[in-house]
């Protein structure tokens, strides 16, 4: 993680959450040897990039979408076009109609990458506020430093097996190949992100609770209140 420049300069020290991470694959993202710093409270405001993240059925958007309601700037790498799908051999963008009839071999084809401009423009807002990005990507590795706080929501195979079943908002999961994969990653996560020194969320409780738990976290209020 970054050493935010405007958090040094007003706070004049910086509260570390983490030791510096191992270069570490996850799925089939390597992430770099970074150290995690928070966001910080400076007088009674916080700033940062906050950086959201979990496999696809914890709850993300939805977390989003509360933190929008309570006022903070807060944004969603699927809906707000910040991640695209790309051909792995090539790198080209790949249009996908959100309809789930993925082939089977779509993952191994296919990659959903972050746009790293995007995520450097949302870096620059949250030096005067603090910012969310909410989501899962494999090339997260290509923007870690430029976020000041890593959150990861968890939940068990089970309950994430019905969220997956029922949700109508994404049909990503759906199919028996990608489920598998997900519930693979689901299996290892909460263990290697505590590794990278990110901050851990139970996502099996009312959302209110998991963004009240999120805010704790950086010591924030809603710019509402």
């Amino acid at each position: 993680m970054k050493q935010h420049p405007l958090l040094v300069t007003r706070l004049g020290h910086r509260r570390s959450v983490a030791p510096r991470l191992h270069g570490v694959r996850y799925g089939r993202r390597a992430i770099p040897n970074r150290a995690i710093t928070s966001s910080v409270r400076c007088e009674t405001k916080t700033v940062g990039l906050v950086w959201i993240t979990g496999v696809s059925g914890t709850g993300k958007s939805t977390v989003r979408v509360e933190l929008a309601t309570r006022g903070y700037q807060s944004f969603d790498t699927d809906e707000d076009g910040i991640a695209v799908w790309r051909r792995r051999t090539t790198g080209a963008e790949v249009y996908d109609p959100g309809d789930g009839n993925h082939p089977d071999t779509w993952l191994q084809d296919h990659c959903w990458t972050i746009n790293r401009p995007r995520v450097e423009q949302l870096a620059r807002m949250a030096r005067d506020e603090v910012v969310f990005l909410c989501g899962s990507v494999e090339n997260e590795d290509e923007v870690w430093e430029l976020f000041d706080i890593v959150i990861c929501l968890v939940l068990d195979e089970s309950t994430l097996r019905e969220r997956l079943a029922g949700r109508t908002t994404n049909q990503f999961g759906k199919a028996p190949g990608e489920l598998d994969v997900i519930l693979g990653w689901n299996r290892t996560i909460e263990a290697t992100y505590q590794g990278f020194g990110a901050v851990v969320v139970n996502a099996d409780q009312a959302l209110t609770d998991v963004v009240d738990e999120i805010l704790a976290n950086l010591g924030a209020e809603s710019p509402n209140t």
